[in-house]
């Protein structure tokens, strides 16, 4: 059952970071028309870049921790370590 909830946890937080990942880049697509426009620092363009960056790079580590907990859930339930696995939420209505 641990392993279920982690795997869980683990495609939700990566859903959360790719949400992360698209505010981010609507920002900087806002930040560099405001700096075109000479609204904003060449500074404040680059805050939302590094920004992206780090949340790309959550992103991978993310990503690792998904696979990561497949094998740990396929490895305790006894099935192939890098199959696939479709999960139902159980909390979910």
């Amino acid at each position: 059952v641990q392993a279920y909830f982690q795997h869980l946890e683990a495609l939700r937080l990566r859903e959360v970071t790719r949400q992360t990942i698209a505010l981010y880049r609507r920002q900087l697509d806002d930040a560099q028309t405001r700096f075109d426009a000479g609204r904003v620092t060449k500074n404040d363009v680059l805050v939302v870049q590094v920004a992206l960056r780090d949340a790309e790079q959550v992103l991978v580590r993310r990503d690792l921790e998904v696979d990561r907990t497949r094998w740990n859930l396929n490895q305790r339930i006894g099935g192939q370590i890098d199959a696939s696995v479709e999960l139902e939420d159980v909390a979910l209505p």
